[in-house]
């Protein structure tokens, strides 16, 4: 067992080079195969965050669609910013936050659907309950005029 640390341990040895020798104790390899570490170029970052904005609005547009002018307002800002980004990024060979940005902009485009059937169907019921009040109105005044007479 090796108990010195710094055996085979060379102090101008580069983090991700291999050693000039092979510790003691150890078989010696050849890493010719190896092609060495390699070097990314990074160019300019672009920002993600219309792309997260617009799934995220989308998201909490969805769940407040029972509060539908509130949802209505966090769609169009949804849709808005998704289009933004996608804009921004459509010439890229590598699309940072495309897939939130679409997620964003379905989000946005079914809200305003959703807050269309629930605003008839809601329209729809309550005319349907005026009525049955309006008729339950009638038949207790009539019952009242029979009673007096």
């Amino acid at each position: 067992m090796n108990t010195n640390p710094n055996q085979g341990n060379d102090p101008n040895q580069q983090f991700g080079q291999f050693p000039a020798q092979p510790p003691q104790g150890q078989p010696s390899q050849q890493f010719s195969q190896y092609p060495g570490p390699q070097q990314f170029q990074q160019g300019p970052q672009l920002g993600q965050g219309l792309a997260i904005a617009s799934m995220v609005l989308g998201i909490i547009a969805l769940c407040l669609v029972c509060f539908w002018p509130i949802s209505l307002i966090l769609s169009i800002l949804a849709i808005t910013f998704g289009a933004i980004h996608l804009k921004k990024v459509s010439g890229m060979a590598v699309q940072p936050g495309k897939g939130m940005a679409i997620a964003g902009l379905v989000c946005g485009l079914i809200v305003p659907a959703l807050a269309a059937i629930l605003f008839f169907t809601v329209l729809s019921a309550s005319q349907e309950i005026v009525t049955e009040l309006e008729e339950l109105q009638e038949q207790n005044l009539e019952g009242i005029r029979s009673f007096e007479e």
